[in-house]
């Protein structure tokens, strides 16, 4: 209990001090509540973002996040702390985050906490693009993620990826198809060595607020997603249904 209680402090801490961030970054914060499948929360997430630009097409932007919540049934807390830099020069692009609790909250509520640091480096070459992203955990899993990738842009997107690590070993294919101002659609699929199970599906997003998502396996789980951006009022709704689960949550967002 009291090292709970010590936990909750430090998070909230955190959210005191990025939400007391000055200067010329952009703060923000939302009041959440929603469904874990089994329980009820209730939380806030607050953001600060500072950008500056390197030179005529460069920038490096700074941002650091984090979410404290807690459930209603057998009181526990959820979310995550992370601060991280992204850097982009005309044709290379990288950036490295470190995190602490759950980073994958807003795609899996009740994903397992880890603490560790995220990294991308990604080179720019014509219609060709290749890159590596990368995990290390100290703290739970996986204690190594590594993803090296290729992507060719002619007439839409495509993106081929190798994933591997502690427990890990996947291949997957994603094609964005070319968009419109209205609409952005991609194919993905997906082949995890390991488990022998291909996972593939699809997902549409239309006028940058709403996006639909659809996913099988050869397991015969289906998964369906929507996220709800409002562009006129500053809410966002978030449902996953899997595996015959729903979590969902509805945000607000206020500027501090």
């Amino acid at each position: 209990m009291f090292r709970t209680a010590k936990v909750a402090v430090t998070i909230v801490c955190v959210l005191m001090a990025v939400s007391l961030l000055s200067g010329a970054a952009h703060a923000q914060s939302r009041l959440l509540v929603g469904y874990t499948g089994a329980e009820w929360f209730a939380g806030v997430e607050t953001e600060s973002t500072a950008r500056r630009l390197l030179g005529f097409i460069g920038y490096q932007e700074d941002v650091v996040s984090g979410l404290l919540a807690v459930t209603n049934r057998t009181p526990k807390l959820l979310g995550y702390v992370q601060a991280g830099r992204e850097v982009f020069m005309g044709n290379v692009k990288y950036s490295i985050r470190a995190h602490g609790g759950n980073p994958d909250f807003h795609r899996d509520l009740m994903a397992d906490p880890r603490l560790g640091v995220r990294g991308e480096f990604k080179q720019l070459s014509g219609k060709l693009a290749y890159g590596i992203e990368g995990e290390v955990n100290l703290l739970g899993k996986p204690l190594l993620r590594l993803m090296p990738y290729v992507e060719f842009r002619s007439n839409g997107v495509l993106k081929t990826q190798l994933e591997f690590g502690t427990g890990l070993m996947a291949f997957g294919l994603a094609y964005e198809l070319p968009s419109s101002s209205q609409t952005q659609s991609q194919l993905f699929a997906t082949y995890d060595f390991k488990h022998s199970i291909l996972d593939y599906g699809a997902s549409l997003t239309l006028a940058d607020s709403l996006t639909l998502t659809g996913t099988m396996n050869t397991d015969y789980e289906i998964g369906l997603g929507l996220i709800w951006k409002g562009a006129d009022y500053p809410v966002e709704v978030n449902i996953k249904w899997q595996e015959n689960q729903v979590q969902w949550y509805v945000s607000y967002a206020f500027k501090i």
